[in-house]
């Protein structure tokens, strides 16, 4: 076989090995191909969020389901023997079986997004968003919900009432009313929008286009709310569809967790259901829910600190 010419292109290399370089001093050298370090994490969206099998969230609801039927079922027969009134039972063993049912709903989301990839706050858009664009998204989103909610209340009235005051007992003490407070108006839209907004509707964007996506999750949030009032699980999942569309826009959580915690401070503190002294409650947590939503994602951006940079291994 004639030498091989240092200016030939090297050919490929005997049963598809790597292929000779050119000959330095009569001996010839193999190029290895350079070995770049995998990513720690899988290849994601644009907005920071893995791609998620798109069933993924809906496994962690039956998950969810699942647990709470194991939990809830001990705990009641445990309540009736200490005397608990189950059958009404008052405010303080409602906030606590409500917290206990977040507190899985969390958890499932976040040990089976683990099955992807390591969770972070990140992926579950708990990330900064321009400011303005995501309020005129919000304007928008928010308008539209409360122009639905005004024509549903005109076309069935007697149907929009929501049962869910009533039933957590918010009026029976001031104890009871600063409590339901916390878990409307902090507790709940940061729970919810986390699992559902967060984590469902992202992993259901994997396969299904923005729109049938943002329908699904929002007739899921709607129906899982099906105990505060029959009527009400339509224009709830309008408010999630929206929701859905406006993490989309912004790529991130906190304009919603803001605008639920807005929804909710207002059903607290000026719907006919309110108890007495629930506004003076709910608007100062509306007020420490904004200023978060404001204030944490940009002292996040800040303090990030870029990770150190891993060389390429240069060829030998």
């Amino acid at each position: 076989m004639a030498p091989m010419n240092e200016l030939d292109p090297p050919g490929p290399g005997p049963l598809g090995g790597p292929a000779p370089g050119p000959a330095l001093g009569g001996r010839r050298h193999v190029v290895e191909p350079a070995v770049v370090p995998a990513s720690a994490e899988p290849p994601g969206r644009a907005d920071g969020a893995p791609r998620w099998p798109f069933w993924h969230g809906l496994a962690a609801m039956a998950l969810a389901a699942v647990m709470l039927v194991a939990l809830t079922i001990p705990t009641l027969l445990v309540a009736r023997l200490l005397g608990v009134a189950t059958a009404r039972p008052g405010p303080a063993f409602t906030v606590a079986l409500t917290i206990l049912n977040d507190a899985v709903l969390v958890g499932c989301a976040v040990g089976v997004a683990a099955l992807t990839v390591r969770p972070r706050l990140r992926h579950f858009g708990l990330r900064a968003t321009p400011l303005w664009p995501a309020v005129g998204f919000c304007a928008l989103g928010i308008g539209t919900y409360f122009v639905f909610g005004a024509v549903f209340g005109l076309l069935y009235p007697e149907q929009v009432r929501q049962t869910t005051l009533d039933k957590l007992g918010a009026g029976e003490s001031t104890a009871a009313l600063v409590a339901i407070g916390v878990l409307l108006v902090v507790v709940a839209p940061l729970v919810e929008e986390f699992f559902f907004r967060g984590f469902l509707y992202r992993s259901l964007r994997t396969r299904l286009p923005i729109p049938l996506a943002a329908l699904v999750g929002g007739a899921v949030f709607g129906s899982v709310h099906l105990s505060t009032g029959a009527a009400a699980t339509l224009p709830l999942s309008v408010l999630g569809v929206t929701f859905c569309l406006i993490v989309e826009r912004t790529g991130s959580l906190y304009p919603v967790i803001a605008l639920h915690a807005i929804v909710n401070a207002l059903a607290y503190s000026v719907s006919p259901e309110a108890p007495d002294g629930s506004a003076t409650v709910a608007l100062p947590l509306l007020a420490a829910m904004l200023a978060g939503c404001l204030l944490l994602p940009r002292l996040a951006r800040r303090s990030e600190v870029p990770g150190p940079v891993e060389p390429v291994p240069a060829p030998v």
